[in-house]
């Protein structure tokens, strides 16, 4: 297929949002890992794999 590139797909917007992510996000999931209440997920695995680790991260209730 053709390539589109969007007009924000540029190196500036990348560092933003990386800076956003180190300001917003991360300070959230380190409270929530030192309350206990993180649960990771690889999700390179195969989604069948991935899908049953999120189903038991959260107790089968989905």
């Amino acid at each position: 297929g053709e390539l589109i590139q969007r007009e924000d797909d540029c190196e500036s917007t990348i560092r933003n949002r990386m800076s956003v992510y180190d300001e917003q996000t991360l300070p959230l999931v380190e409270y929530y890992r030192k309350a206990g209440s993180l649960s990771c997920v690889d999700g390179m695995l195969p989604i069948d794999e991935v899908s049953k680790a999120v189903l038991a991260v959260l107790g089968g209730s989905v």
